[in-house]
């Protein structure tokens, strides 16, 4: 199908759903990846559903209780592939919605694709997937649920002089995950290990990214006693990158080692300890279970920055630049009782916690009626 029979059954298929008598609110996911940061939402869709057109935009149709609890779902591509193997962008835009809430960007064409996908008049009401860091801090969106006082201060910094709103809205995947975490009676003697997305482009790169993560198990295994439970990226597992899959095949006979793929957060009560590079699970770990992480970020393979200083600044998560630091890290984590720091840091940093869907519905009535806050 071409660009333009795409645009056209786009706006047909929107302009035959859109309601005359309620506002109409889009879900959008450019991506999968962050389609559990909708699924948090599912309390309180039918709450707004009566108040509301509720419509969900996805890329990949999945019948689950997402899909189910709108009014409408269905798939729309944002792109589509040319016959030179570039990327087109679909730009249409279609009356009649009042508010997109997404929880990712793509940020093509100076962050276009953003802001003008399916309505150049909507508003727009981004949700991070970080608890901690300002992600997503682009001009390029009206209204911005910012998670915690930390996040704040840097988005604050970040869009200074900008006209986004920064509503601190709480992180409803924060209380799901409070919620659903059971404490252990006794430790498992386990490790998660949870990377951030490790990008695929040439061989080079992948041998390189397959070696680090390789030598990291084998000395894992090799230098503690610990069940290890690797948890790669949702887009490793998804789109089955190369490195991801010689990682399998080479240790499928390790019984130490799991490689999950649930796209629940399960591991979360069964891990002792949370290792990662540099990913802000290590903190949404930590603060939920009160259970420590590390992060083991080599400064040769250049890892972004900018979460390994918000862990050496609030000096709760250690920084482990090299294999000998990782160990000295390892063997001390039970010698100092961490879990008031990460009680305390919660309780003074993340906003609303336990509440935050209620927040989040008084906060769409007044995005809606134009008088957020």
């Amino acid at each position: 199908m071409s660009k333009a029979q795409l645009s056209s059954q786009i706006v047909n298929t929107f302009s035959s759903i859109l309601s005359k008598e309620k506002k109409n609110i889009v879900f959008l996911l450019f991506y999968e990846t962050y389609r559990s940061h909708l699924s948090v939402f599912l309390p309180i869709i039918p709450l707004l559903k009566k108040k509301y057109n509720l419509i969900l935009a996805t890329q990949q149709q999945k019948q689950d209780a997402l899909e189910k609890s709108v009014h409408y779902a269905f798939t729309i591509p944002w792109r589509v592939q040319n016959q030179q193997g570039q990327y087109d962008f679909i730009d249409v835009h279609v009356d009649g919605i009042d508010l997109i809430i997404t929880p990712d960007q793509v940020s093509y064409n100076q962050g276009k694709v953003d802001r003008t996908f399916l309505s150049k008049t909507a508003k727009r009401l981004y949700l991070p997937h970080s608890l901690i860091e300002a992600v997503g801090a682009t001009d390029t969106i009206d209204y911005i649920a910012v998670p915690s006082k930390i996040a704040m201060e840097k988005y604050q910094k970040i869009l200074k002089g900008k006209k986004v709103r920064l509503l601190e809205m709480g992180y409803p995947k924060f209380d799901e995950s409070l919620k659903n975490y059971k404490t252990q009676k006794k430790p498992s003697n386990t490790i998660a290990y949870t990377p951030t997305l490790r990008y695929q482009q040439d061989f080079v790169h992948i041998n390189k990214i397959g070696g680090v993560e390789s030598m990291l198990l084998e000395w894992l295994l090799n230098n503690t006693s610990h069940k290890i439970i690797y948890r790669a990226h949702p887009l490793c597992v998804q789109n089955q990158h190369t490195f991801y899959q010689i990682l399998k095949v080479k240790f499928a006979q390790q019984k130490r080692i799991i490689f999950d793929e649930d796209s629940s957060n399960t591991h979360i009560n069964q891990a002792d300890v949370f290792l990662s590079d540099c990913s802000t699970s290590a903190f949404s770990f930590s603060l939920t279970t009160l259970k420590p992480s590390i992060l083991f970020a080599p400064a040769s393979l250049k890892f972004n920055n900018t979460i390994i200083q918000t862990a050496t600044q609030t000096q709760l998560i250690p920084v482990a630049k090299n294999l000998l630091e990782l160990k000295i890290h390892l063997e001390s984590l039970y010698k100092h009782d961490t879990q008031d720091s990460f009680k305390q840091f919660r309780e003074d940093n993340i906003y609303h916690i336990a509440n935050s869907l209620e927040v989040f519905c008084q906060q769409i009535d007044s995005i809606i009626k134009g008088v957020s806050q």
